[in-house]
């Protein structure tokens, strides 16, 4: 889990979400080159202040451990900055992490639409299980596109890692993210996890005649899952993401 606590961070293992561009600041009398990455796991977001060396070496959907960074605190926010020390070292393959979703990638409009994509790149495949599905509150600035919050610090309200902003739960989105199984059609891989979100979950149970529970419970909407699955679908997936898919539905 990504916590920011005390003075130093030995290390972390995370996902890169969004890297702005690099440019350069001066320190100590110095031009040093700078970037600001947003991290992410299973839980949480955070900001690293990346430095020097490291700038211009991750990618999007990169999986990386990175070690011995500081925390500072900068408008009562909590990042991470690397140090001359740090080492960051990439991940060939880590579960849990390719299961992070993209839900603030930059190409996603606020309804899960992934542009036009040609339906020749749509794959098909068998919904089977579904292993958890998580109800939150999302950020409601539309560039956010439904980034999940936390609870802010010392004050009763929800904070988004993405526009720094904190926000009443009266103000916020209440948005879906569902971890499932799917069998793709004529593959030679085994039944993969994958992340679902809510435009694309509520196509689902539509096609099945069913509504999403509106109060977002838990238990309920794993319930209307276990009704429907297994399920067959046409979908397009993005990094363990289905951004877009289709089923017919059944009366």
């Amino acid at each position: 889990m990504l916590e920011l606590k005390g003075a130093h961070c030995d290390e972390v293992k995370i996902k890169m979400s969004t890297l702005s561009p690099a440019s350069k600041k001066r320190v100590e009398q110095n031009e040093v080159d700078f970037q600001e990455v947003m991290l992410k796991d299973t839980d949480n977001h955070a900001t690293v202040a990346v430095w020097d060396k490291m700038v211009n070496t991750l990618q999007k959907g990169e999986c990386v451990t990175i070690t011995k960074c500081r925390v500072r605190l900068f408008n009562e926010q909590k990042l991470l900055t690397t140090t001359r020390s740090s080492q960051c070292e990439k991940l060939a393959y880590d579960e849990t992490l390719l299961l992070v979703s993209d839900d603030e990638d930059d190409d996603v409009d606020n309804n899960g639409n992934w542009g036009n994509t040609p339906i020749s790149d749509f794959k098909s495949g068998t919904i089977t299980a579904v292993f958890d599905v998580d109800p939150y509150l999302a950020c409601p600035t539309t560039s956010c596109n439904n980034t999940k919050l936390t609870p802010a610090e010392s004050i009763q309200c929800m904070n988004c890692k993405n526009c720094w902003r904190n926000y009443e739960e009266s103000a916020c989105n209440n948005y879906i993210r569902a971890t499932v199984m799917i069998a793709v059609e004529d593959s030679n891989k085994p039944p993969q996890k994958v992340a679902i979100f809510k435009p694309q979950i509520e196509k689902l149970l539509t096609s099945r005649g069913f509504t999403l529970p509106t109060s977002n419970d838990q238990t309920k909407l794993l319930l209307k899952f276990f009704e429907i699955i297994p399920v067959d679908v046409k979908f397009h997936m993005i990094n363990n993401t289905i951004k877009q898919l289709t089923c017919k539905r059944v009366a």
